[in-house]
């Protein structure tokens, strides 16, 4: 099985859409669309993992700038998330942060 990226899907468009478009060049065993936490809305792209290596290698060659709900896609290969780094995003982590205030300025001082 190969997973495909495919970005600039439209908003609208639902995993079974994606499913059928992608199912012309082989079987497709998944479709995942992250959406938006708060929203719950498409980010606008994609994860479709085709059955075998071969259709999905034919998909990316096909299906990359062709027109799907009026928007032209990008299909690539997806590749591994790389691990995040949360070291820097922790060092602060317990420390008060004063956003937007210069506590040097005479406007905050009494």
């Amino acid at each position: 099985m190969k997973k495909l990226f495919v970005a600039n899907i439209p908003y609208s468009a639902s995993e079974t859409d994606i499913s059928e478009f992608f199912g012309v060049q082989g079987k497709v065993t998944s479709v995942y669309i992250p959406k938006d936490r708060e929203t719950e809305k498409s980010k606008g792209y994609c994860f479709v993992e085709m059955e075998k290596d071969s259709e999905a290698v034919e998909a990316i060659s096909m299906m990359d700038g062709r027109e799907f709900g009026g928007r032209q896609l990008v299909v690539k290969e997806a590749t591994p998330q790389k691990k995040r780094d949360n070291k820097s995003r922790d060092a602060d982590h317990g420390q008060k942060r004063e956003y937007g205030r210069n506590p040097s300025s005479s406007f905050n001082r009494r």
